[in-house]
């Protein structure tokens, strides 16, 4: 399928299906994500090395043989962990969550993927769609702490960790 972007130039748009009990292990909130090439976690080569990726998986696809099969998987791999770490802008509001507990394991998902990153209990409760108060009451009921004392234990758990082994930095 070929459209247009912004600029005017031919665009190629690839929709990708992937298994999503499989990758909500990874991504709890991967059917949620929004992204946009533009963010500011993107550096200046990541759109080139996605636009490479694509042409790799569209070569991927053409190979034969089992080779070809991993092949096509790891790029899809690839493809998948550059847009979650560098172009997600935000999670779009769950239409219909039957409890607070699976809102708070993807909350918890989306933080043990960014918790390297700058990130803010207003931010986390806009991105998912939920005022500040609620959204702090909810995870604090959820984890029994709040949601600074989470996220800084968190850092502290990885900087604990890579001060064990340094392989791991």
């Amino acid at each position: 399928m070929e459209t247009y972007n912004n600029a005017k130039k031919a665009a190629t748009i690839i929709s990708i299906t992937v298994n999503h009990e499989a990758i909500s292990m990874i991504y709890p909130f991967a059917d949620r994500c929004l992204f946009s090439l533009d963010t500011p976690q993107a550096h200046t080569e990541d759109p080139k090395t996605l636009n490479d990726l694509m042409d790799a998986l569209l070569h991927a696809k053409e190979l034969a043989g089992r080779a070809a099969t991993f092949q096509v998987n790891s790029t899809l791999y690839a493809i998948l962990h550059l847009l979650y770490s560098r172009f997600t802008t935000g999670v779009r509001k769950p239409e219909s969550l039957h409890k607070d507990r699976n809102l708070v394991m993807q909350i918890l998902g989306y933080l043990d993927t960014h918790y390297a990153e700058p990130l803010s209990e207003q931010g986390a409760a806009h991105d998912f769609g939920y005022s500040c108060m609620h959204f702090s009451r909810l995870f604090k009921m959820a984890t029994g702490k709040g949601f600074r004392a989470y996220i800084t234990s968190r850092r502290l758990d990885d900087a604990h960790h890579r001060l064990i082994d340094p392989s791991k930095a």
